[in-house]
């Protein structure tokens, strides 16, 4: 321990010489080299809060929670000399502690910092010798203690208690330290608050820094009634963006904007993404695209800002979010202008010709659009490709409806009850031709990728997701593509899949689904603790690479457990985190034609098994609807 230090107390005095400067030098330069590779070793511990725990006792035995400093008298030269506060490897491992939600095991580390603040500071100042240098053990010693406050704030945040970070900084840090927050202290805690949601509390703190003002506060833990008065640091710029961002996350996008006039008029000038940060608050709210374009005016105004491609991207991806395309388009128009005005140096004449060229081609896709009729209003807004009617007093519209960039992102596949008008559900999208996957030119060969589905929890349990995917693969008959899954992690989409002939790429787990009454009572310790009602249980004999998979909200989210034994009856097989192909895919060969055609026949028959009785019926002809489908790809002719 005594040779890992990176701020300690020994009882030999300060020599005067050259070579004991030497050797204090090398001694510092040294400590700090182990400082940071032991913060290093304890961060890469990740949730693993008990082995970086152990990392950092065995570097520091006096950081045991049943070894107390009380045996460390102040006459107690000895004890002392093994002493040392090292900031960096104690903050982090707090910061381990926060992120495995062990609050408590955090706070006890705090105070024992300001323990042992205590003791060293003393024998700091009492120690003889050269001035500077003590002056600077002082200053060193204080940084390392703001920094453990820091990362407890931090943890505070991750743990929900931002209350409890607030008292740190405003009460804990000065009556236990003698230490006035500085800004850093205060930016831990806006990120505190802000990982809580508490937003008046951001903007009471910003107010209280920007008024300067004062705290009344004891001037030790003793029971003496003098009193100090603590004024807070003024804001600086990241405080400002903090803040910004955490109105932003909340959806408080009033809030965001208000603080963003504050900024300039405290002297700080935003930069591009501060203002990014409001009209992504915008964008998150929703019906907010006038706004986001008021703000759009006014970066274009600024002499001191340059707005760039991802600027005009958030604004166009608010009016599409509203169903504004008109005025989406209007933005498309203003980023070409802009990016002469500008004379972006990333996009030479040529690359700006074919973004024109795909523009133009994009707005000709919404053209081929309004053929069909559109529904729903606002974000909801669909536009009616066909309908499935189930039954004689039951029947599905399906509608498409463009990602705000549909070239990158594709389209959502939206089903609604025509008789209640009520969105069952959707399906999200990936359409790409051939030429994005082999490289080839002049191929017509598209493919339509299954990114993830959603049922609406009043519908399930009335076998939809199954009617859906049948649609979908019907849809992609119709109009000539190719149906694929991207990597998939639901195991309730990769069993659906596999009913309807879909081959798992490889790479993925294997894991056996089943009913979680299928799990013996016997086996319920063995499953991983859910604090929710899980509705099916998952099994895999490499149970490390599905706990990888899920983290506890997904397995909340989904209403899932994992189990470490198998359950009675086996589950059904299904493969995770891979992609999927179906064989009328593979292959050109006439061999595999054969196989294609023979895919393709018992393809329709699931299709048809899983409909039954009902009739899916798509409005247009199959090349007006492939338009509708791929027409954003620029290698699909729309004239």
């Amino acid at each position: 321990a005594e040779e890992t230090t990176q701020t300690t107390i020994t009882s030999t005095e300060h020599g005067c010489g050259k070579t004991r400067r030497k050797t204090s030098f090398r001694q510092r330069e040294s400590s700090n080299a182990i400082s940071k590779r032991l913060s290093r070793q304890i961060w890469a511990c990740g949730s693993d809060s008990e082995k970086a725990v152990g990392i950092l006792v065995k570097a520091y035995p006096f950081l045991k929670r049943d070894d107390g400093l009380e045996v460390c008298s102040e006459d107690d030269d000895a004890h002392h000399e093994q002493l040392c506060l090292d900031g960096k490897s104690i903050s982090t491992a707090i910061k381990v502690l926060g992120k495995a939600k062990r609050f408590e095991d955090a706070f006890f580390l705090l105070e024992r910092v300001s323990e042992l603040f205590a003791i060293l500071r003393k024998r700091t100042n009492d120690k003889q010798g050269d001035g500077n240098n003590v002056s600077n053990n002082a200053k060193k010693l204080e940084a390392d203690v703001r920094m453990c406050y820091n990362a407890c704030i931090s943890a505070a945040g991750i743990c929900g208690k931002w209350e409890t970070g607030r008292h740190l900084l405003y009460r804990h840090m000065y009556q236990w330290n003698q230490l006035s927050p500085n800004v850093d202290s205060y930016h831990s805690l806006i990120t505190a608050c802000r990982k809580c949601g508490a937003v008046d509390a951001v903007l009471d703190i910003v107010t209280d820094m920007e008024a300067g003002k004062t705290l009344s506060l004891e001037s030790s833990v003793d029971d003496s009634s003098e009193m100090v008065q603590i004024v807070p640091p003024k804001p600086d710029r990241m405080v400002y963006m903090a803040s910004i961002a955490a109105c932003g996350q909340n959806k408080r996008c009033d809030d965001a904007a208000r603080l963003l006039h504050r900024m300039k008029r405290y002297g700080y000038q935003p930069d591009i993404s501060t203002y990014h940060e409001v009209i992504s608050a915008y964008l998150k709210v929703g019906k907010r695209h006038k706004d986001a374009l008021r703000l759009l005016d006014k970066i274009e105004n600024d002499v001191n800002v340059v707005p760039n491609s991802a600027t005009y991207n958030l604004v166009i991806r608010c009016c599409g979010k509203d169903g504004a395309w008109e005025e989406a388009s209007k933005v498309t128009q203003r980023s070409e202008r802009g990016s002469l005005r500008n004379n972006d140096v990333n996009k030479t004449s040529d690359t700006f010709s074919a973004t024109t060229a795909e523009e133009s081609h994009y707005s000709d896709y919404f053209d081929v659009l309004n053929a069909f009729s559109k529904r729903g209003k606002a974000k909801d807004e669909y536009y009616h490709i066909g309908t499935y009617c189930r039954s004689s007093q039951e029947f599905y519209d399906v509608g498409i409806q463009p990602h705000r960039n549909p070239a990158q992102n594709g389209i959502s596949l939206i089903f609604v009850d025509g008789v209640r008008n009520e969105k069952l559900g959707f399906m999200l999208l990936r359409h790409t031709s051939e030429d994005d996957y082999e490289g080839k030119q002049h191929s017509s060969k598209l493919f339509s990728a299954i990114i993830g589905m959603y049922v609406d929890e009043n519908h399930r349990g009335k076998g939809l997701s199954n009617i859906f995917i049948a649609i979908w693969l019907q849809l992609c008959m119709n109009v000539d593509a190719f149906p694929k899954a991207e990597m998939m992690k639901k195991p309730l989409i990769s069993l659906a899949l596999g009913k309807f002939g879909f081959i798992p790429q490889r790479g993925g787990v294997a894991v056996e689904v089943s009913p979680v009454s299928s799990v013996l009572p016997a086996d319920h310790e063995s499953c991983v603790d859910a604090e929710w009602e899980a509705d099916i249980a998952l099994f895999s004999p490499t149970y490390q690479s599905l706990q990888g998979i899920y983290s506890k909200r997904d397995l909340r989210m989904q209403r899932m457990l994992i189990t470490q034994q198998p359950t009675n009856p086996r589950g059904k097989l299904i493969y995770l985190k891979t992609g999927f192909d179906h064989p009328i895919s593979m292959g050109d060969d006439t061999e595999n034609n054969i196989c294609q055609k023979k895919s393709a026949s018992n393809l329709e028959q699931c299709i048809n098994q899983t409909l039954g009785s009902g009739r899916l019926d798509f409005h247009q002809d199959a090349h007006l609807l492939k338009k509708a489908t791929f027409g954003f790809l620029r290698n699909i002719p729309l004239l």
